[in-house]
């Protein structure tokens, strides 16, 4: 809905008393009114939610009315840009005014608790581009520049377990935050992998290729392979698979028993990494021209510390005919004083 002079002065009254049921069914009418479809399918939407609202929880009408709702929602074409710190005071009020992603905030001047931030691990923030503003009961409100991803945001709550309610902002605000909170540094994603390994370039796996031994693990190779076990362990995942095939390495995690793929590796640092994880594992493998010698499967297991908590990491290299196939078991031990 383009900008109307007295629909501004309605949201503007709204906002200053979000409470005020009133104000919200006089703007339905008057919506209504305009004859728009959009406008008509909002006006059902503000009325619908007023009636939910006096609704019991265990009503046997509430189910009916929310499918509705759900399907006005996807009618609406009217966007509400707002500060966050209004969105986030008075939400579930504004919610029966608009559904989530008709939300557009600014984050600017908004500061968000500590407490909601440590709710979303860093890498998840910068490679969804997306961050938490408030959290309500099990409910994290998060801003994202497309908050009609269902994909993206189905991944999210399955790997925040959390149920998610997203609201779009700018790339630039939600980038800009972002580094205010976390730092300006090029922290390295499994997925973005090739920005710091740029120079290694992107290696087809293809039978005359020769896996090369790593002389040595350079600074690039450990951060990744610190990354990928340090991710694992914010997202509370309990094994890694680093599995080799013709096109590259893919990377799983196994979250609350379902395995969740992160983008390929290219084939060219399977061996570096190998070497690191056989390396801190004392794991020895050795290499032969374009081969890995050894026994077909090897077992080990090393120790860390993450954030306080102690776990065990047992390590599984199998020499398959692509490469080595990787498997970190994740077990946490204990919490330390």
């Amino acid at each position: 809905m383009s900008s109307h002079p007295d629909a501004d002065a309605f949201v503007c009254a709204i906002l200053r008393n979000p409470a005020e049921v009133t104000t919200r069914l006089i703007f339905a009418d008057w919506l209504e009114e305009q004859g728009d479809p959009s406008n008509v399918a909002w006006a059902h939407f503000i009325r619908l939610n007023a009636e939910i609202a006096k609704c019991p929880a265990n009503s046997y009408e509430r189910p009916k009315l929310e499918r509705q709702r759900t399907e006005l929602a996807a009618q609406l074409r009217a966007t509400l840009s707002i500060p966050a710190s209004v969105f986030v005071a008075s939400s579930g009020l504004l919610l029966e005014l608009l559904p989530s992603h008709r939300f557009r905030v600014t984050l600017a001047g908004f500061e968000i608790p500590r407490a909601i931030l440590e709710y979303m691990p860093e890498s998840v923030a910068r490679e969804n581009l997306v961050l938490p503003i408030s959290l309500e009961g099990y409910t994290l409100t998060i801003t994202t520049a497309d908050p009609n991803d269902y994909d993206t945001i189905q991944k999210l709550q399955f790997i925040l377990n959390k149920d998610i309610i997203a609201v779009g902002a700018e790339r630039e605000d939600i980038r800009d935050a972002i580094i205010f909170y976390c730092g300006d540094h090029e922290y390295e994603y499994v997925d973005s992998v090739l920005v710091e390994f740029g120079g290694v370039g992107l290696v087809e796996r293809s039978e005359s290729l020769a896996l090369e031994p790593p002389a040595s693990t350079n600074a690039a190779v450990i951060h990744l392979v610190n990354l990928i076990i340090q991710e694992a362990i914010n997202l509370r995942a309990d094994c890694i698979l680093l599995a080799p095939s013709s096109s590259g390495v893919g990377v799983s995690y196994r979250i609350r028993d379902e395995w969740v793929p992160r983008d390929e590796l290219p084939f060219r640092l399977l061996t570096g990494v190998a070497g690191r994880i056989a390396l801190i594992s004392r794991i020895s493998l050795r290499f032969e021209g374009p081969d890995i010698v050894g026994p077909d499967i090897v077992n080990a297991a090393f120790q860390l510390t993450v954030h306080g908590i102690n776990y065990i990491i047992r390590t599984s290299i199998e020499i398959t005919e692509f490469g080595p196939r990787i498997t970190l078991d994740i077990s946490r031990q204990s919490v330390t004083a």
